[in-house]
């Protein structure tokens, strides 16, 4: 049967009867990929807390760099989601200061690491040990990557608790990586495919005062980015994101009116509409609008005019075009209707995220 490397399989009593071979020290597994140390193993065991101190009084390095890997055990178990092993580590003694020569320490690792299946008790408290430890939570890689942006950017697993101590150690939402991207413009990133991401995406905003209107690197909105997406038919989530920002109070801005003319944005403008982006439009502005609708020959255009008009004045504005136009059809009724569908599929969209 084939070895199974990425677990060990050596027992406490298999450790320490390397002691009766004479590995007291640094000596390696020769029959492993990558050449494993007693110590290495020791640190897979329920017995590590007991083992690895013998291990280390009989000269083991726990910070000895693994084989060709250049890295030490702490780091090479991090790497492959095994925080309770590299929590075991740390405790030990490993030098939570270690960084790989692209400028990541430990916590760089331990967050942009997929962590979904993961012993999500074990991360946070390796997470709380490398802080109190030292490692600095706003440190940038070489790609200007906090610990927090790669948290934020996975796909799989909702664990946000560890990420909680990022933020309580001085991590910021509106911390910019080497792309100038924030790290709350890719969680929203993350959450267009991801419900997990989705789910927190919503947590964060329920949990701190985060800048909701902040200008991502392309010098547009997060929302913006989101309807974006949406309509470009992209991303499964990214109109839940949209809507997750717009629940939370972002500033639509002139959002309306980037998207009336586009074909295939009925959907966007009528939610925008519910969220208050015409309430400061005017009568007149409303019949400009119609007009130039109707003289550029787009059905879809004018249909978006109608269904977007501010409540305020909606009597007056349908019944002016309905006399106006000559309308065969209850216009005010067909606008009311709208806003109600828009307001059901909003509702469906909450209750199937949220419950």
């Amino acid at each position: 049967m084939e070895k199974n490397y990425n677990t060990s399989d050596k027992t406490a009593s298999e450790v320490c009867d390397s002691f009766t071979k004479g590995l007291f020290d640094n000596t390696v597994d020769e029959s492993s990929p990558v050449e494993f140390t007693p110590l290495f193993y020791a640190a897979h065991t329920v017995h590590a807390s007991y083992i690895l101190p013998i291990l280390q009084d009989y000269g083991a390095d726990i910070d000895l760099p693994l084989s060709h890997l250049a890295e030490p055990a702490i780091a090479y178990v991090a790497k492959r989601s095994r925080f309770k092993t590299a929590l075991a580590l740390l405790q030990a003694g490993s030098n939570p200061l270690w960084k790989d020569i692209q400028g990541k320490n430990l916590l760089h690792i331990c967050c942009k690491v997929d962590d979904a299946g993961a012993d999500e008790h074990a991360l946070y408290r390796l997470v709380e040990q490398l802080l109190a430890g030292g490692v600095d939570a706003t440190e940038q890689d070489h790609t200007g990557f906090t610990p927090l942006h790669y948290a934020v950017s996975k796909q799989h697993g909702n664990n946000s608790s560890f990420i909680k101590l990022l933020i309580k150690a001085g991590a910021n939402w509106e911390d910019r990586n080497g792309d100038r991207e924030t790290a709350f413009a890719l969680l929203c990133r993350a959450a267009y495919i991801s419900p997990d991401a989705l789910y927190m995406l919503n947590y964060f905003l329920l949990l701190w005062a985060v800048d909701v209107d902040q200008v991502e690197a392309t010098g547009t909105t997060c929302l913006y980015s989101a309807l974006e997406d949406t309509l470009g038919g992209h991303s499964p989530c990214s109109l839940s994101v949209a809507l997750t920002l717009l629940d939370h109070g972002v500033d639509t801005g002139d959002l309306f009116e980037r998207f009336l003319r586009r074909d295939g944005s009925g959907l966007i403008c009528a939610i925008l509409t519910v969220f208050g982006s015409t309430d400061h439009y005017s009568l007149e502005q409303m019949k400009n609008l119609i007009f130039e609708a109707l003289e550029s020959g787009n059905q879809g255009f004018e249909r978006r005019v109608l269904r977007s008009c501010p409540r305020k004045f909606a009597e007056d504005f349908f019944h002016w075009y309905d006399d106006h136009f000559r309308a065969q059809r209850d216009t005010l009724r067909e606008w009311r209707d709208s806003r109600e569908s828009v307001r059901v599929l909003m509702a469906d969209l909450a209750l199937q995220l949220w419950g």
